[in-house]
């Protein structure tokens, strides 16, 4: 007769109860932005809401979520050519770091972008001023975002002395009257 080893049933029980506990707290063993997917209107990662589903990744990101809050300021930067914002969708982030570049160089304090980049909402600090069709979207999605009225700053410059900006109310954009003139500021982060 051959001799048999038979696990001990403490050690079995031991084993079992790991696994239940590993498979019911797998989400602690992933950030919040392992999330399979987002759909719009979903809590985005940072406590936002998402607003914007590319449908693949692209440059490092997929979905962009709006900030919790809405503040008040001023585009800054007023006659001055900020040379390199762009328009679409993927440029409000390097938008905003060449607004904040030129500001701070100009000496410019509390101006929208600048408000923007140094925002730390959860813990997630990679915030910026949208672009023109980011805001676009933002408009497109106003219902999920809460967002029915008002007039939003773009990170999109259009003159020296003009920004893009949109109309929530009636849902078009337009070149701003000029960039000391105080607007409604929404961040957004991409993930």
């Amino acid at each position: 007769m051959k001799n048999i080893l038979h696990p001990h049933p403490i050690l079995i029980f031991l084993v079992l109860l790991t696994l239940i506990i590993l498979i019911g707290c797998k989400d602690l063993f992933h950030s919040p932005e392992s999330k399979e997917g987002y759909e719009i209107g979903d809590k985005g990662p940072a406590g936002g809401i998402v607003f914007y589903d590319a449908g693949t990744i692209i440059n490092g990101w997929r979905y962009l979520e709006a900030s919790p809050t809405i503040f008040s300021a001023q585009w800054g930067a007023y006659g001055v050519d900020i040379k390199g914002t762009g328009l679409s969708i993927g440029d409000g982030k390097q938008n905003t770091l060449i607004i904040v570049a030129a500001l701070n160089e100009l000496g410019e304090t509390g101006r929208a972008a600048q408000i923007c980049d140094n925002l730390n909402i959860n813990g997630y600090d990679d915030w910026f001023l949208p672009s023109r069709d980011e805001l676009e979207e933002m408009y497109n999605r106003r219902r999920v975002l809460e967002m029915s009225y008002g007039e939003f700053w773009s990170s999109s410059q259009s003159s020296i002395e003009h920004t893009w900006f949109q109309r929530f109310s009636g849902g078009t954009y337009a070149q701003s009257e000029g960039k000391d003139e105080i607007r409604s500021v929404r961040a957004i982060r991409a993930f």
